[in-house]
């Protein structure tokens, strides 16, 4: 009842004032709450003046802009020392990499770690969308949102496009799901979150790789993200916004993921000739597609054929 404004960096289902179902990444709200999924690329988010700051993580990413860790952490400190002492900044005091950046601060801060959410109905798997509940039942709470509508609303979610999206069965009998994760820490979430979900099942990992940049940079932390998968197929790097880097590919990936036992591993060089490499897979088997690039269009090729 709040008819907040909303922008997120995915598309999800919304409920419109005459109860129809709208897929959208933006809404365009009456009230006085503007809700937006801000991104540090380029230090986009700090065109913003947030008056509650939620903090999911920090991490080593967009190489291809910023020099380093420190580097990234230092912009989002300049984005929290703009929330001011009537505000409100939720994060984990304890990630060694969000800590550093709390000297200073002004605005009172929350720890999310902690809080018990064993009484709300979650449909998601997996640690990560525990956290953001975590942050939403508190950002809920500083508003003023009963109870009762945040259990509600949780049980309601059932989440976003890509983000861990199911997206039917293959001939054989396989379940497919499609992933945005694209550096390590997400990769990891998100086959354990499936691990999780099914835990006697077969994971079977299609990843392509997002940047030549960021691929090159955490090849070592990338090839350890994918121990807790059964097989992986590992496609071209996608290019997105650089130029094609010959020192870097995704078989350097395949082979430093091949350094560690139980892990399947293999390389193929064309999207459309997954297909046939999953035909083996039945109905033990949770396929992933997980990626930034197009690798979600592997979806409709499969499950076109079926």
């Amino acid at each position: 009842g709040l008819k907040p404004t909303i922008i997120v960096g995915s598309l999800v289902n919304f409920t419109d004032a005459d109860g129809k179902i709208m897929r959208t990444n933006f809404v365009s709200g009456e009230g006085k709450y503007f809700v937006v999924e801000a991104d540090e690329y380029k230090k986009a988010f700090l065109n913003l003046e947030p008056e509650i700051l939620a903090i999911t993580n920090i991490e080593e990413d967009h190489l291809d802009y910023y020099k380093n860790l420190a580097d990234i952490q230092k912009v989002f400190a300049e984005l929290a020392s703009k929330v001011s002492k009537t505000g409100f900044i939720i994060c984990s005091v304890r990630n060694k990499n969000v800590s550093p950046i709390l000297d200073s601060i002004c605005a009172t801060i929350l720890d999310y770690s902690d809080i018990p959410i064993s009484n709300y109905p979650i449909s998601l798997p997996g640690e990560h969308n525990r956290d953001n509940a975590r942050i939403a039942v508190i950002i809920a709470s500083i508003i003023g949102i009963g109870e009762g509508t945040i259990k509600k609303s949780l049980e309601n979610f059932k989440g976003a496009w890509r983000r861990f999206e199911y997206k039917g069965k293959t001939k054989g009998g396989a379940i497919l799901y499609d992933d945005y994760a694209h550096n390590p820490r997400k990769i990891k979430a998100v086959i354990a979150g499936t691990r999780e979900m099914f835990p006697k099942k077969r994971i079977v990992v299609i990843f392509q790789p997002h940047l030549f940049s960021r691929t090159k940079h955490l090849l070592g932390e990338l090839s350890q993200s994918f121990l807790g998968a059964d097989r992986v197929i590992v496609t071209p790097i996608y290019a997105a916004r650089e130029l094609a880097d010959s020192s870097i590919t995704h078989h350097a990936l395949v082979n430093a993921i091949a350094t560690f036992d139980g892990v399947q591993v293999e390389a193929i060089d064309f999207l459309d000739k997954v297909g046939p490499l999953l035909e083996s897979e039945g109905e033990g088997t949770i396929c992933l597609t997980i990626g930034a690039g197009d690798i979600y269009s592997i979806s409709n090729m499969i499950l076109d054929k079926v």
